[in-house]
């Protein structure tokens, strides 16, 4: 509560005058209109060949991009409570305690289905508004009594929006459901039978009760299956416990063996796939399994882990079976995946130079029309975009925020980027059309200023952090001594 209450003091009481709302509106809002082109790096890589002697000493300054990460196979022995089989017949006497335990799950209590006419009145209302009301409910009922259609009265006069449309309609409900005046009427009332004028804290209604569902009681036969499944489970979970103590002492008493607690139990003893700290398949995808196969006392120490529960009803215990550290993988080994990365990084650097090359150009006042047209790469257009607009790329049009606008009758302005994926991009702004301040309603500036007044309220906030941050004498104990 008093951090909540410190960040309402700082965020939610920041303020933005008018002017700021304006500056920052125009910029937030604003468009930018641009010209780009992609060198793909794709391009460039099937020119390129790697020789021997360069593959070799890229494996050389690059040696630790080629390791072999430590790993494990374990053994393990894996008890899931589903599949214990439960041998011993249900008794009839068990399954009839249980229906009996259980009886109120078999019962479907009273439904009633109804519709009604409500005219609404306000809990403060004063009495001759009441009065009013009243004559209005007395005048339905007498349409009522003279023949006129229920649903289509409702329609007409029923003043609860959600019923009205459909007639009065409520469809079917049990008892607690509905205001205690309202359901002491419907669940005494015959079926297609009027109820006088009811008043609840709605107003006044007129009830029909169309159609009654009575209680239903399923019999001990019709529920068997269910109860019979239901008496295996409890079994099967004492089994489960039972079994799971077993598999702890013999683990724990024989530490160096699985085959113990195996032949107790009557388990196999599984083998793994190999896993490293991080990834594994099959039993290894469990992170904990995999925390524990790196523990000191599993694989240092070499005896069989604790339980490990998976899920409530599953848990295994392992021991390790096969163990490699991290190791250099040879050149041989890696020949291939060496040969990709350094041509990848060659056609980065070819696509950069070329990239620059065109840069120069562009700064030396040619178009990028021209530019594009004599390199054979296709120029496109991005139209008016925001700044979160979906296409072309985020960092695209990142960056083509970033630069500064052309002035009034000159040349575009360029700039450039390289993408994550290596693709050098070329960008000539042309056009910038600021958020248009005088086109908002006076709504739509209340409720924009809000949420500028946030922004700037998260920043302040932020602001203070940091601050508080630097003041503060904060120790960070080093992870790997942990």
């Amino acid at each position: 509560l008093m951090t909540k209450q410190l960040v309402a003091g700082v965020a939610g009481t920041a303020s933005i005058t008018g002017e700021e709302f304006d500056r920052a509106y125009r910029l937030l809002r604003q468009q930018r209109k641009f010209d780009y082109v992609i060198l793909p790096v794709g391009n460039s890589e099937p020119e390129i060949n790697v020789s021997d002697e360069e593959l070799n000493a890229y494996y050389e300054t690059h040696k630790g991009q080629f390791i072999s990460p430590e790993r494990v196979r374990i053994e393990y022995l894996e008890l899931k409570a589903g599949d214990i089989p439960v041998m011993d017949e249900i008794g009839e006497e068990d399954i009839a305690a249980l229906y009996n335990e259980q009886s109120e799950r078999f019962v479907t209590e009273e439904q009633r289905r109804a519709r009604h006419i409500l005219i609404q009145i306000q809990p403060e209302a004063d009495e001759s508004t009441r009065k009013e009301a009243m004559e209005r409910a007395q005048k339905a009922m007498e349409r009522l009594q003279s023949g006129e259609e229920f649903g289509a009265l409702a329609k007409e006069l029923s003043e609860d929006p959600g019923s009205a449309s459909q007639g009065g309609d409520l469809d079917f409900f049990g008892k607690g459901m509905m205001t205690p005046a309202f359901e002491a009427v419907a669940f005494s009332l015959p079926e297609n039978t009027l109820s006088e004028i009811v008043e609840t804290p709605f107003g006044l209604h007129i009830i029909e009760v169309t159609e009654i569902r009575p209680q239903q009681v399923k019999s001990i036969d019709q529920v068997r299956d269910d109860l019979v499944e239901e008496l295996r489970g409890r079994v099967r979970d004492d089994l489960f416990y039972d079994q799971s103590e077993i598999l702890a002492n013999q683990t724990y008493e024989q530490p160096d063996t699985l085959e113990v607690a195996a032949d107790a139990l009557g388990l196999e003893v599984s083998k793994s796939d190999w896993m490293t700290r991080e990834t594994g398949s099959g039993i290894g995808q469990y992170p904990q399994v995999r925390s524990s196969a790196f523990s000191e006392d599993v694989l240092v120490i070499g005896n069989n882990s604790e339980p490990i529960e998976i899920q409530a009803d599953h848990i295994v215990v392992i021991r390790i079976a096969e163990h490699e550290e991290s190791s250099q993988r040879p050149l041989e080994e890696v020949r291939e995946e060496v040969r990709k990365q350094l041509r990848q990084e060659k056609a980065r650097e070819l696509v950069r130079i070329q990239g620059e090359e065109l840069q120069v150009r562009l700064n030396a006042g040619e178009s990028i029309a021209e530019v594009v047209a004599d390199a054979g790469l296709e120029l496109q257009s991005s139209g008016l975009v925001a700044r979160n607009a979906g296409a072309p790329e985020r960092a695209i049009i990142a960056t083509a925020f970033t630069l500064q606008q052309p002035t009034a009758g000159g040349q575009p302005v360029t700039g450039n980027l390289i993408l994550p994926s290596g693709d050098y991009v070329l960008i000539s702004l042309n056009e910038v059309l600021d958020g248009d301040v005088a086109a908002l309603s006076e709504e739509e500036r209340l409720r924009a200023q809000d949420e500028l007044g946030t922004i700037y309220g998260t920043a302040e906030m932020a602001a203070m952090l940091s601050a508080l941050k630097q003041k503060a004498d904060i120790k960070i104990p080093d992870q790997a001594l942990q």
